[in-house]
């Protein structure tokens, strides 16, 4: 009579390693995309970080030295509306109009009441095509 030995199974099939590096690679791909992804959403994020700093040390700077500069009027002596532009690179550093990759377009007006000035202010991408931030600014100038 003759014996068969059932001999114990040591390691995995070729078939079971196919089955796990495929899988393994299928789950990296979509690991990899919400990493991209989450990148994109950052990059973002710290272009509207960037912008609202911008806009509101822009506001800053003009309630500080409103009352220094004195108002745009025109020459009857009604307020006049006044508009810039500032250019800015990719670090939100100022720069040429050439070099910029972002644009600060303000707008100084007379507000509703006597007074009181608006300044509003828009971040763009400096081609125009897209509107990163916006704020609007008011200053009560004190009349003699």
């Amino acid at each position: 009579m003759m014996t068969t030995r059932c001999r114990a199974k040591k390691g995995f099939t070729l078939a079971e390693l196919i089955m796990a590096i495929a899988l393994l690679a299928f789950f990296s791909t979509m690991i990899v995309q919400v990493f991209a992804k989450a990148a994109d959403v950052t990059a973002r994020a710290d272009r509207l970080d960037q912008a609202v700093l911008l806009a509101s040390d822009l506001a800053d700077q003009w309630k500080h030295h409103a009352d220094e500069s004195g108002y745009p009027e025109t020459a009857e002596g009604k307020p006049a509306v006044q508009s810039f532009v500032s250019w800015y690179d990719e670090g939100f550093s100022a720069c040429s109009e050439t070099e910029a990759a972002y644009a600060a377009a303000a707008t100084l007006e007379a507000g509703d009441v006597p007074g009181l000035w608006q300044l509003h202010i828009q971040i763009e991408t400096a081609d125009r095509q897209e509107l990163i931030y916006e704020l609007a600014a008011g200053h009560y100038r004190r009349l003699p």
